[in-house]
Formats: structure tokens, C-alpha cells, sequence
């Protein structure tokens, strides 16, 4: 599923709109452990163009993902792109 989730959200990225619906979506069908990983994935890829809607989406309060990694642990994105797409 977490894949699937990545391949939306690649394919809808042209569209700001679109992404938040999707990434909304693909977060209500995953697992806390998933949601790390796609934190991570949308961080590296997307965080120049969305990094409002991520963090509005990643750290607001009703993410399932807060309760899972303890405060003041989260990581810092430097905006760089990796070479791949990571799927």
C-alpha cells in the first residue's frame, strides 16, 4: 500500500491541491510505522514545493504519527532532492 501511496502522490505532485487530498488519503490507510517511512519519502521530494502542507499534515494533532516518535526527535530536511524517487 505505502508504494501505491508514493505513485499518487508522484503523479498528483503538479497540483497542490490534489497532493494534500492524496496525501491525506494515503496517510488514513497506513500503519504508524508506514507513516514514517512516507514522512520521510514526501520530506526528501516534495519539501520545497509542499513544505507547508507537510508540516501542517506531519506534525499537526490529529496525526496518527505523533504519538509514535517521541518529541524533539523529528529530523531536519535540508530541501535537497535525492537522485532517485525511492520506489
Amino acid at each position: 500500500m505505502l508504494e501505491y501511496i508514493k505513485m499518487v502522490l508522484w503523479k498528483v505532485s503538479f497540483d497542490k491541491a490534489l497532493f494534500e487530498k492524496e496525501l491525506r488519503k494515503g496517510m488514513a490507510q497506513l500503519e504508524t510505522e508506514e507513516l514514517v517511512l512516507l514522512e520521510d519519502w514526501c520530506y526528501e521530494l516534495f519539501y520545497d514545493k509542499y513544505h507547508t502542507i507537510l508540516s501542517n499534515i506531519f506534525r499537526g494533532e490529529n496525526c496518527k504519527r505523533s504519538s509514535y516518535q517521541p518529541q524533539g526527535t523529528s529530523k531536519v530536511y535540508t530541501g535537497s532532492r535525492p537522485n532517485i524517487l525511492g520506489f
